[in-house]
């Protein structure tokens, strides 16, 4: 731990430049070094280097190398506001794919205008009711969830011709699914 009357020290230190860090105390200069070490950040032009982490898998002696990924926008996704910002632009496309989701908020019934939307990637678990409020719809995206059934009131997408739900955890295939007449394709697997 870095004693309190330090911290100003150091502040000043890491804002003037590492030049600066033979000018200050040597126990200043080994908390910097330590610092630099450790962090691989404070003045070595390292920070954008994503930090690597070594796993040993046990009953082996092989180390695996793993990279730690940078947090994306998509993994914060407020999906709130993405619907609202998709409903003010009046986009007919909206992909939200690979972006953490489990919960699609009621919200998305606001989006009447989509066309297509995109989901794939996600672990969105259920889908709301509200879903069948897209009538526009005519591509929905689903594959790779945690899906584990689908609201009846899918059977409101009248113009829906492509409905993905490949790698979810759905035991049979949906009642819905055999009540949507306009789609020419589907993959159910």
């Amino acid at each position: 731990m870095i004693p309190v009357n330090l911290c100003n020290q150091l502040e000043q230190t890491t804002v003037t430049g590492s030049r600066e860090a033979n000018k200050v105390s040597p126990a200043i200069s080994n908390i910097l070094k330590e610092k630099k070490l450790s962090s691989g950040s404070l003045g070595s032009g390292d920070s954008a280097r994503p930090k690597q982490v070594t796993i040993t898998h046990p009953g082996t002696n092989k180390a695996k190398r793993t990279s730690k990924k940078k947090g994306s926008i998509q993994a914060d996704l407020d999906v709130a506001k993405e619907f609202l910002r998709c409903k003010e632009e009046a986009s007919t496309r909206l992909d939200l794919s690979k972006s953490s989701i489990s919960i699609l908020p009621s919200s998305v019934k606001e989006l009447t205008h989509l066309t297509e939307f995109y989901l794939y990637g996600n672990k969105i678990t259920t889908l709301p009711p509200e879903i069948g409020c897209l009538v526009s719809l005519r591509t929905l995206a689903l594959s790779e969830n945690s899906l584990t059934s689908l609201p009846d009131s899918l059977i409101n997408l009248k113009l829906l011709k492509v409905l993905d739900l490949r790698h979810n955890k759905l035991n049979e295939i949906p009642d819905v699914v055999y009540k949507l007449t306009s789609w020419s394709r589907h993959h159910l697997s």
